[in-house]
């Protein structure tokens, strides 16, 4: 007990910060959806038809559910934080496992050490290639003869749909067929053009 109470000073104030603490980050919390409506461009959103209140505040992921902020009651200011199963990750992430989860990360903060940012066009570095590989011979196997890599998914849906639309144009004789050097065949030339 006597340890009690020489420490007693020293916990009234670790209380006191952790309290503090507590307060500041649910202030900020209350405030995030107001500042996120007036700062964020979300890309597939209407903007005037999202009200504040219909905002979902993410504090964090793990496994297959978000640690989501909920205000209860607006009346007795009832704070708290929900898991809520992430619906959306089959769209992005398939929803990998919690074990999964830490094994990627691990991964990407290897390769993000060792490369850095790199620069695709015209360029190879042995985990892209790896990738595609495993790509090819797992979801592309009897279809697909190459892999496309992009940062985001609106930009490889366009680069996708760009690839489709030479294709049909080339099918079609829309487009000059190029000879590929000393075989004689004739392969159709895709060029992607990129305008601002």
């Amino acid at each position: 007990m006597e340890w009690f109470s020489e420490s007693y000073k020293v916990f009234s104030e670790l209380k006191e910060i952790l309290q503090a603490s507590f307060l500041e980050r649910k202030r900020r919390l209350h405030e995030m959806p107001k500042k996120a409506g007036r700062l964020l461009w979300w890309p597939f959103t209407q903007h005037s038809l999202v009200a504040e209140q219909s905002i979902t505040l993410i504090d964090s992921r793990y496994g297959e559910n978000f640690a989501v902020h909920k205000v209860q009651s607006e009346k007795y200011a009832k704070d708290c934080i929900v898991q809520q199963f992430d619906a959306c990750a089959s769209w992005w992430t398939q929803g990998p496992s919690a074990i999964l989860q830490a094994e990627l990360a691990r991964e990407v903060g290897y390769t993000a050490g060792r490369f850095g940012h790199v620069m695709y066009p015209e360029n190879v570095y042995e985990p892209a290639l790896n990738c595609a590989e495993l790509l090819l011979q797992g979801v592309g196997k009897g279809w697909a003869t190459r892999v496309l890599f992009s940062d985001n998914g609106s930009t490889a849906i366009e680069i996708a749909l760009k690839m489709a639309f030479r294709k049909f144009a080339s099918d079609h004789g829309f487009l000059p067929e190029r000879s590929e050097r000393g075989s004689g065949k004739l392969f159709p030339e895709f060029k992607v053009s990129m305008c601002c």
